[in-house]
C-alpha cells in the first residue's frame, strides 16, 4: 500500500533555478563581476607570477598604508582604465602584508575568477536583464557601498572613454561623488590612494617614432609593446610608485569645496586627483622632451621676450634684427641640449668611477624619499654644495638611479669649452658667465630662460657657493640664481617650487693636487682639453667614499605663508632680504646634513696640537674627545667611523703617512708610533680639517667664551656676550643656526661638555660650572678650531695698520694683503701657512671693511680690533 503523507511533515520546496538566481541579486552576496575572490586559483597564479615578476613595488607604499586609520576605508586610484593594475594590486598587495583591492568600481573581470562564481554571475546577471530589461547597477543595488563598509578594499579609475560617456551622456553614478556621498553619511575616513604603473623613466618626446606611433611610447605602451615589456627577462623598468592619500573627510571640509554642489564636489576632487597624476608622472619621467631649437624658438617669441627686445631697441637705438640676433646668440651659449643617451652614457661612466677609483656612494635614503615626496608637488631647485667636478654628475646619477628625472644644472661658462661643453649641454647644463653686470639684456634673457625650464617642469641645480670651494668649508653664498629662481616663483611658472639644500662630500677629492697647489699660492688653471687629458692620472687612485645627504625640502609656498607675504608684490628691499635669509638657510642646512669623515678628523687633531711631534697616544686622546662631542650633538657619521672608529682613524693615519703629509718618526714600532708634520703640505691637512669645522664652531665658540673668563668657575650667561661677539665676528667665515639664539647654543653645548667631563655643575649654585683638570686642556683644542682664522685675520689688520684709505685702489688690494701674510709668515709673526689664505683674506677684508675701517688713520678701531684677535690667539696657544 502507498504510504500515507504526514499532514505534519513539511514538504521541501522543489529547486528553482530562476528563483535562485534572482535570489543572487537581492542578498548580500551579489554576483557582480567587479568584485575578485580572496583567493587565486593555481592557474592564476603562475599566470600572474609570469606577467608580474618584474613589476617592482617600493616599501614606502606599505609604510603609506601602515599608517591610515585602522577603521579607514582605503580606495586605490589609477589614472586611466586598467585590468593590469587592478589584477596585479589585487595580486601583489596581499602578499605584502598591504590591503588586496577586492572591489574594482566600474570595472568588470571575467578572466581570473572561479570557474563556477562566474558561471553564477553570467546566469545571474543574465536573468535581470530578461526581468528587467537592463542590466544590473551596482551603484543602485548599494554593492559597491555594502562592501566597501564591511572592510574590503576598493579600486577605482579616473578616466577612460566609456566612463566619461557613461556618466556624461548617460546621467550613470559616478564612482567619485559615490564616494563622497558615502562620507558625507558615514563615520568612517574615506581614503583614495592615487597609484601609477610605470614602464620606464625616459621623459615623453614631442616628436614620437614610428615605432611609438604603431605600438604606444616606451613610457605608455600600447597592448602588445605592454605585454613584450612584462615578460622581457630580468626587466627591471616597470614599477608602481604612488603618491600621498587623499582624504576625502578633509576635502569635504575645505572652505571653498563646502559650498559647491555634489556634482561640483566630484568634479574638482578629480581634477585634484588628475593634478596629482600629472604631477606625479612628472616627477618621475619629467617633462614632455622639446627639442633644443624648438625650446629656443619658443622662448624668444614668447610675449614677455618680445617686450624685452623692444625695451632693448628703445634704449639702444640699435635695430630690431640685430638685438633679435644677439638674443639668439645668448640663448645659444646658455641653452642646454637634454638628451636621455648622455645621462645613459653618464651612468655608465660613474658607475664605473663609483666601483674602481671611489669606494661606493652613501646615499641618504630617509632624506631622499623626503625629495622625492616634494617632487610630486612641483619642481625642485635643488641646491648641492661645490666641492668637485663630480658634483656635476653626482646628483644626475642618483636621480637616474632612483626613478626620478635628471636635473638641468647652471654651470659655469668657463665649462663650456670643446669637448665637455657638449657633453655637459647633453646631460642638462646650461651655462651662465660669472657676472652679468653691464650687458641687461644677456640678463634678461638668462632668466627668460630659466623660467621656461620651471614653467615645463624642469628640476634645476645650482650651487649656492657660486664656484668650488678649495678651502673644504663652505663659501658665502651667491644669491644670483636664487634671486632668479624667486623671480619665477612670483610669476607663478608653477603652483610651487621646493628648495632642496644638499651634502656631498668625499674622503678624498678628485683634484685635490691641484687644490694643494692653489692653496700654496698658485695661480689657478683655466679648464681646458690639456688639463682633461692630464687629469686621467688621477683615475689611478684610490679615493674612498662618496657621501650624499639631503635636508627637508623648503616648499616656498610654505615660507611664504608663514610669513605672511605674496611672491608676487615684494618691493626689492624685502625681496633682497628673503634671498639672503634663504641661502643662509641653505648654507646651514648643508652643513647640519653633512658627515663627519675620518679624514677631517684625523686632520682636525693633527693641526690643533702644538707640537712638533705627536705620539700617537697624544693624538688618539684628541681624535676621541672630538668623536665623543660629535656623538652627543648627533653628528651624521661615516660608514667607517660608526663601524670601528679607532681602525678608521688608525687607516686614515697611516695613509697620511704614505701620502707624505707627516712623517712617522719610528716607522719601526708601530706600537708607539711618533708624528711630524710636513709643514708644507698642512694647507692640504687644513682643507681636510676645514670638512668637518662646522660641527666644532659652535663648541669653538663656546670653549674660548670659557677660557676668556680666566677663572675655573663661571655661569652660562657670562658667556652668552662672548659667543655673540665670535658669531659677527666669523659671520662671513662660518654661519649659525638662524632659528635658534647664542643662549640655546651655549646652553647646548655646555651640556655635550659636561658629558665629556670638561665641565661639572656646580653642587649648590644653579646654572654654574667648574672646569676640571683635564677639561682646560680640551677646551683649548676646541678652541683651536679658530686660530687659522684669528692669524688670516690678524694678516689683514696690519694690512690697514700699513696703507692708508685711499692709497690702494680695492681690486689691488687681496694682492697687497697675499704679500703681507708671505712677508709676515718669514718673520714668525704667522706661524700657521694655511693661514695665508685668500678665501680667509677676503672674508676678513669684508668684515673689517663693514666695521667700518678704511686704512690706517682708523687708529683707535684698529687698535681695538688687534687687541681682540691677539687676546684670543693667546687664549689658546698660552
Amino acid at each position: 500500500m502507498p504510504e500515507t503523507p504526514d499532514p505534519e511533515k513539511k514538504t521541501k520546496p522543489a529547486f528553482s533555478f530562476r528563483i535562485w538566481a534572482y535570489r543572487q541579486m537581492d542578498n548580500d552576496n551579489e554576483p557582480y563581476a567587479a568584485a575578485l575572490s580572496p583567493k587565486t586559483g593555481w592557474l592564476s597564479t603562475l599566470v600572474f607570477r609570469f606577467f608580474f615578476r618584474n613589476i617592482t613595488t617600493g616599501p614606502e607604499l606599505k609604510e603609506t598604508t601602515d599608517r591610515l586609520p585602522d577603521d579607514a576605508i582605503l580606495i586605490y586610484a589609477t589614472p586611466r582604465r586598467s585590468s593590469l593594475e587592478f589584477l596585479f594590486s589585487w595580486f601583489r598587495y596581499a602578499k605584502l602584508g598591504m590591503p588586496a583591492p577586492r572591489i574594482g568600481l566600474d570595472y568588470r573581470v571575467f578572466f581570473f575568477q572561479p570557474f563556477f562564481r562566474t558561471l553564477r554571475i553570467l546566469t545571474a546577471q543574465t536573468l535581470y536583464f530578461l526581468r528587467h530589461f537592463r542590466m544590473a547597477d551596482p551603484y543602485e543595488k548599494g554593492f559597491y557601498r555594502n562592501r566597501l563598509r564591511q572592510g574590503h578594499t576598493g579600486f577605482l579609475y579616473l578616466s577612460s572613454k566609456k566612463g566619461f560617456e557613461r556618466r556624461f551622456l548617460k546621467s550613470r553614478t559616478d564612482s567619485i561623488a559615490h564616494l563622497l556621498d558615502m562620507q558625507k553619511s558615514g563615520k568612517e575616513p574615506i581614503y583614495i590612494l592615487p597609484q601609477t604603473l610605470f614602464f620606464g623613466i625616459n621623459p615623453h618626446r614631442d616628436t614620437p617614432s614610428i615605432l611609438d606611433i604603431l605600438f604606444g611610447s616606451a613610457e605608455e605602451p600600447g597592448k602588445i609593446r605592454r605585454l613584450i615589456t612584462l615578460i622581457r627577462k630580468n626587466n627591471s623598468k616597470v614599477f608602481v610608485d604612488f603618491s600621498d592619500p587623499v582624504c576625502l573627510r578633509e576635502f569635504l571640509l575645505e572652505p571653498e569645496v563646502q559650498g559647491l554642489s555634489s556634482e561640483n564636489q566630484a568634479l574638482l576632487l578629480r581634477r585634484r586627483l588628475h593634478e596629482i597624476f600629472t604631477l606625479h608622472r612628472q616627477s618621475i619621467t619629467g617633462p614632455v622632451l622639446k627639442k633644443r631649437a624648438e625650446l629656443i624658438e619658443s622662448i624668444l617669441t614668447s610675449k614677455k621676450v618680445q617686450q624685452i627686445l623692444e625695451e632693448e631697441v628703445n634704449e639702444t637705438g640699435k635695430s630690431l634684427q640685430s638685438v633679435r640676433k644677439k638674443a639668439k646668440d645668448y640663448l645659444d651659449e646658455i641653452a642646454a641640449n637634454y638628451s636621455m643617451g648622455w645621462i645613459k652614457t653618464y651612468d655608465i661612466v660613474l658607475t664605473w668611477m663609483l666601483k674602481n677609483i671611489f669606494e661606493g656612494i652613501s646615499v641618504d635614503q630617509e632624506g631622499l624619499a623626503k625629495v622625492r615626496k616634494a617632487a610630486k608637488k612641483g619642481p625642485l631647485i635643488l641646491v648641492p654644495c661645490h666641492k668637485s667636478h663630480l658634483d656635476y654628475l653626482i646628483l644626475s646619477y642618483l636621480f637616474h638611479h632612483n626613478k626620478m628625472p635628471c636635473p638641468h644644472i647652471a654651470a659655469g661658462k668657463n665649462l663650456s669649452f670643446w669637448p665637455l661643453g657638449p657633453i655637459f649641454r647633453g646631460g642638462g647644463a646650461f651655462f651662465l658667465r660669472r657676472t652679468f653686470k653691464g650687458d641687461r639684456l644677456y640678463s634678461r634673457i638668462f632668466s627668460s630662460y630659466v623660467e621656461k625650464l620651471l614653467s615645463e617642469g624642469f628640476n634645476l641645480e645650482f650651487f649656492i657657493e657660486g664656484g668650488r670651494s678649495r678651502t673644504g668649508k663652505l663659501l658665502s653664498p651667491k644669491m644670483g640664481l636664487l634671486s632668479q629662481t624667486l623671480n619665477a616663483y612670483g610669476q607663478a611658472v608653477s603652483p610651487e617650487l621646493s628648495i632642496v639644500p644638499i651634502s656631498i662630500g668625499y674622503d678624498r677629492v678628485l683634484e685635490e693636487k691641484s687644490y694643494l697647489h692653489e692653496l700654496g699660492g698658485g695661480e689657478k688653471k683655466p679648464e681646458s682639453m690639456g688639463e682633461l687629458v692630464k687629469a686621467r692620472k688621477s683615475l689611478k687612485v684610490r679615493y674612498g667614499k662618496v657621501y650624499v645627504n639631503f635636508d627637508s625640502p623648503i616648499s616656498l609656498n610654505q615660507y611664504f605663508s608663514s610669513r605672511n607675504l605674496h611672491a608676487a608684490n615684494l618691493d626689492k628691499e624685502t625681496h633682497q632680504a628673503i634671498c639672503t635669509d634663504l641661502a643662509y638657510r641653505c648654507i646651514h642646512a648643508i652643513n647640519q646634513v653633512s658627515v663627519a669623515t675620518p679624514y677631517g678628523i684625523v686632520a682636525g687633531g693633527l693641526l690643533n696640537l702644538f707640537q712638533p711631534t705627536i705620539p700617537y697616544s697624544r693624538l688618539q686622546e684628541v681624535m676621541e674627545a672630538y668623536l665623543s662631542y660629535l656623538y652627543h650633538m648627533n653628528t651624521r657619521m661615516a660608514d667607517t667611523l660608526q663601524v670601528n672608529p679607532d681602525y678608521a682613524l688608525r687607516q686614515v693615519t697611516e695613509a697620511f703617512i704614505q701620502r707624505g703629509f707627516v712623517d712617522s718618526g719610528n716607522p719601526e714600532n708601530n706600537e708607539d708610533l711618533r708624528i711630524v708634520l710636513n709643514e708644507s703640505k698642512r694647507p692640504i691637512l687644513d682643507y681636510y680639517k676645514n670638512n668637518v669645522i662646522s660641527f666644532f664652531i659652535p663648541a669653538a665658540y663656546t670653549a674660548l667664551a670659557i677660557l676668556e673668563k680666566d677663572a675655573l668657575q663661571f655661569t652660562s650667561s657670562d658667556l652668552h656676550l662672548t659667543y655673540a661677539e665670535l658669531t659677527e665676528f666669523f659671520s662671513d667665515e662660518f654661519f649659525q643656526d638662524p632659528d635658534r639664539s647664542a643662549e640655546v647654543l651655549v646652553r647646548k653645548n655646555l651640556k655635550a661638555f659636561i658629558d665629556d667631563a670638561i665641565l661639572v655643575p656646580h653642587p649648590t649654585l644653579p646654572d654654574t660650572y667648574n672646569v676640571t683638570a683635564s677639561g682646560l686642556r680640551k677646551l683649548k683644542l676646541f678652541a683651536a678650531f679658530l686660530l687659522t682664522y684669528l692669524e688670516s685675520y690678524w694678516v689683514v689688520l696690519n694690512f690697514f695698520m700699513r696703507y692708508p684709505g685711499d692709497s690702494v685702489e680695492p681690486k689691488n688690494r687681496l694682492k697687497k694683503i697675499q704679500s703681507m701674510g708671505q712677508r709676515m709668515s718669514k718673520r714668525g709673526e704667522v706661524n700657521r701657512i694655511e693661514a695665508l689664505s685668500g678665501v680667509n683674506y677676503k672674508n676678513g677684508l669684508a668684515f673689517f671693511l663693514r666695521c667700518g675701517l678704511s686704512g690706517s688713520e682708523d687708529k683707535e678701531s684698529i687698535a681695538r680690533h688687534a687687541d681682540r684677535i691677539q687676546h684670543y690667539i693667546n687664549l689658546i696657544v698660552t
